[in-house]
């Protein structure tokens, strides 16, 4: 279930059970005190309602510094590795340029080798 479903059932729910036990009891009840009741009830619920609010602002709080947190870790993560294949960019030339010289050195030695027999 998502969580905006889950905290409307959750209302919905509360308000229910709000009104099912308010109708047992404004039957028996004169208009002030069904008026009276029923202010006493919206703001029961309004308290009930603001303390939820107050409790999914924090997580979202708490959520949106764990977001900060995360893109710095991945803005790092994305400096180390461009410096990762800068370094393999670099080694890989280096080896290229390590088997050039060998071929050279090898090719010179051979013909040094060759001048030498004759």
């Amino acid at each position: 279930m998502d969580e905006s479903n889950h905290h409307s059932s959750a209302y919905s729910s509360l308000a229910n059970s709000t009104t099912e036990i308010n109708n047992a009891a404004v039957l028996t009840m004169t208009p002030s005190k069904e008026i009276r009741h029923m202010s006493e009830d919206y703001c029961a619920l309004l308290s009930r309602a603001t303390e939820q609010i107050k409790v999914l602002a924090a997580e979202k709080s708490e959520l949106s510094e764990q977001c900060d947190r995360f893109m710095t870790l991945n803005e790092e993560l994305t400096e180390q590795l461009a410096g990762v294949l800068k370094r393999e960019a670099a080694v890989k030339k280096e080896n290229a340029d390590v088997l050039r010289a060998n071929g050279e050195l090898f090719a010179e030695a051979q013909r040094l080798s060759d001048e030498e027999e004759r």
